[in-house]
Formats: C-alpha cells, structure tokens, sequence
C-alpha cells in the first residue's frame, strides 16, 4: 500500500469542502425557490379568499353555516367502529383455529365421507 503524503490528504479534503460548497449553495437556490413559491401561493389563497368575501359577506356565509345540521350521526360511526373491530376479532380466532388444525384440512373435501 502506498503512503498517502499530507498534501494529497489536504487536496482531498479541498475537493470535497469544494462540493460541499456547491450543495450548500444549489440547497440555497432551491429554498430561495420555495420560499418565492410559498409566498405566491399564499398571495393566491388571500386572493382567494378576498373573492368569496366579496360574492358572499362573512356574515352571510356564518348564517348559512348555522342552518346546516350538526352531525350526529358519531354514535352511528362509533357503532360501525365497533363492528369492524370485533369482526376483525373474529376473523383473528378463526385464522388462529385454522392454523391449529390446518394439518387436518383436505383442501376440496366437504362434510365428513
């Protein structure tokens, strides 16, 4: 094995401070990039916003809001939740219980011959 002389250690270590520094400054680029590009999509949404203020008045749009139901159909999603999840339960044991007799299954047989 060669030597390595401590001025190609300190080359080496020129060449990738030099990369290093060409990353740092392509990442700037491309924050600098998003940044410009959030700040344009924020502008968008207040422009946005500033047209449904103007077709329908905030105080029209809170009225509007009360008038729809609140939902309570939670018991009812509570209750397919609970469904779901015991099924699953259930599908577990009988996958449990396949497996504990799956050397005494015949695959195509049907009732006892």
């Amino acid at each position: 094995m060669a030597k390595v002389g401590i001025e190609e250690i300190l080359y080496r270590i020129g060449n990738r401070l030099q990369l290093i520094e060409a990353a740092v400054v392509d990442n700037r680029k491309l924050m600098t990039r998003v940044m410009e590009q959030s700040n344009e999509l924020l502008m968008g949404f207040k422009n946005i916003s500033d047209l449904v203020d103007f077709i329908v008045p905030e105080e029209e749009l809170e009225k509007e809001l009360k008038k729809i139901p609140s939902p309570l159909y939670i018991d009812n999603y509570m209750d397919m939740a609970k469904s779901i999840y015991d099924r699953m339960n259930e599908l577990r044991k009988l996958e449990e219980e396949l497996e504990k007799y799956k050397d005494e299954i015949t695959p195509g047989t049907m009732g006892e011959s």
